[in-house]
């Protein structure tokens, strides 16, 4: 048998902070280097050291995670991290990034808290804090471990939160969690509390008989109906109510009990709230919930656990930076219309290419779509009555949009940027039709910007330094340098050539184990 290199040690290790089992990092290894004939051990051999990483990790699994908190703690001013011993036993633990906390001062308007994942062998609790950047995309801005989900947890976990941010979110979005629920309203009493709509959305089809929950149409107006931010609550309670005696549904008690509750998660109940539309989004999708199911599992250890949570936050942050760099280099394109072209060239220049096409949407459906219909100047103010013509229903609608030519404040009826805080189209319309060219600045919301988030913010440097010795990390280092090399010379096979030859000659100058 072939002795195990360290680069396969290594191998297994990175694959499990992807949660890649044994069995398939030996093929993808295979693959790496040229064949099964190329590696340094068999697939047994990867299963038994995957078997064995338990045992030498034993009884200082917790200990592991404590002295690496501690240590990033100590190396990096703006971690923060708590934790929780009882009986010499780890119950909770607590920590934020140098970034999380960023993105929390930015992205503080609408919080999620999910506490439904079960992460380890030790059965801990493991609730994400999570957030919309400026991209419409999650963001992790605090992570916590916990043994039970008593209402004292909880409460531990929230005030380790505000220790760590300093103050707390305007909105805070869970499931039905009673205990979760207690312990927001006594540490957290100044934020609003709302409930998941996704959590509520995901029960449907257990809680009503599947006969109707496959009928397309039942599936897609209760989905269009729950989660329509703009209607008003009497035209939903009138919908929902419809929406019973068509499928014979009076009698569902869980629906029942959802509309007795309407207003702790129905959007249409608090479009008052600034913001409140972020929950659209920060209502976990299955996209974050699969992002967060990748890297936790029941069989996991506490220091696998942290290491594949570094690794799924570390994407997160790649992704952050590469759509600011999007956002940032690149020039979308503008839309012909001759009256809304320089307020178009303003939003490109304020807003992340995500949003500048929502609002490039509604500048077109301005133009396209909505007409003034008549203006009442009064103390130095137009009420402008816009009216909204939708060309796939055939209705037209009409919104009062008060507007000042002076200092350029407006507001309409719709309420959209209350919820969502971006202009409507019958707001631009207006501004189009008075000659206005730039958005006003009242208007640009900070956290829809693309220079939120500074260059400087972006990097993620804090990494688990269990099984990262000085060889290990001379290894890796080893490994981009020459795999750099290698992508230098790749499009020349002399220069490949040469490069292979050099290898050659230093490994037996330096008498290295040949491969």
């Amino acid at each position: 048998m072939k002795l195990m290199h360290m680069l396969d040690k290594l191998f297994i290790v990175k694959a499990t902070t992807l949660n890649i089992g044994a069995t398939k990092a030996h093929k993808l290894r295979a693959a790496m280097v040229g064949g099964y004939d190329n590696l340094s051990a068999t697939s047994v051999d990867y299963k038994n050291l995957w078997r064995d990483y338990p045992t030498l990790v034993g009884p200082s699994d917790a200990q592991c995670i404590i002295d690496q908190l501690i240590h990033r703690r100590d190396t990096y001013p703006n971690f923060y991290c708590n934790y929780k011993v009882k009986n010499k036993s780890l119950i909770g633990v607590f920590w934020v990034h140098e970034t999380s906390k960023e993105y929390y001062s930015k992205f503080n308007d609408v919080i999620s808290i999910d506490a439904t994942y079960r992460t380890n062998k030790y059965k801990m609790i493991f609730v994400p804090f999570s957030a919309i950047n400026n991209h419409q995309k999650t963001v992790t801005v605090g992570a916590t471990l916990l043994s039970d989900e008593r209402i004292e947890s909880y409460i531990w976990m929230l005030n380790c939160f505000i220790s760590a941010h300093g103050k707390p979110p305007n909105l805070i979005l869970t499931d039905q969690d009673p205990a979760l629920i207690h312990a927001i309203s006594t540490v957290l009493p100044t934020s609003q509390h709302r409930l998941c709509m996704w959590h509520i959305m995901s029960k449907l089809e257990n809680k009503v008989e599947r006969t109707i929950t496959k009928k397309t149409e039942f599936k897609s107006g209760i989905h269009k109906l729950v989660w329509n931010t703009y209607i008003n609550p009497d035209e939903f309670e009138i919908c929902w109510n419809m929406m019973l005696d068509e499928f014979g549904l009076r009698s569902n008690k869980w629906l029942a009990e959802m509309y007795n509750r309407r207003h702790e998660w129905n959007p249409t109940y608090f479009r008052h709230i600034p913001m409140s539309g972020l929950m659209k989004t920060t209502s976990r999708s299955e996209s974050s919930n699969s992002f967060f199911n990748r890297f936790v599992s029941t069989d996991n250890l506490l220091v696998n656990f942290m290491l594949n949570f570094d690794t799924a936050i570390s994407k997160q942050r790649h992704e952050q930076k590469k759509l600011d760099a999007k956002s940032n280099n690149n020039k979308p394109k503008m839309i012909c219309m001759i009256d809304p072209y320089l307020i178009q060239q303003h939003a490109s220049m304020m807003y992340t290419m995500k949003i500048f096409f929502k609002v490039q949407k509604d500048i077109k459906k301005a133009y396209t779509m909505c007409y003034q219909k008549s203006v009442l100047n009064y103390n130095n103010s137009q009420l402008c009555t816009v009216a909204f013509y939708n060309k796939i229903t055939e209705m037209q609608t009409k919104f009062q949009v008060p507007f000042n030519p002076i200092n350029h404040t407006i507001e309409c009826s719709c309420g959209k940027f209350t919820i969502v805080g971006l202009l409507c189209c019958h707001s631009l319309r207006v501004l189009i039709d008075n000659n206005v060219c730039k958005i006003p600045d009242m208007y640009i919301v900070p956290r829809w910007r693309k220079d939120i988030i500074s260059v400087e913010k972006h990097s993620f440097g804090q990494q688990w330094e269990f099984c990262r010795t000085k060889t290990t990390k001379l290894i890796e280092e080893a490994c981009r340098a020459a795999e750099s090399c290698i992508n230098a010379a790749a499009d020349d096979d002399g220069k490949l050539e040469d490069l292979i030859g050099k290898l050659h000659a230093l490994r037996l100058e330096r008498a290295i184990v040949p491969y």
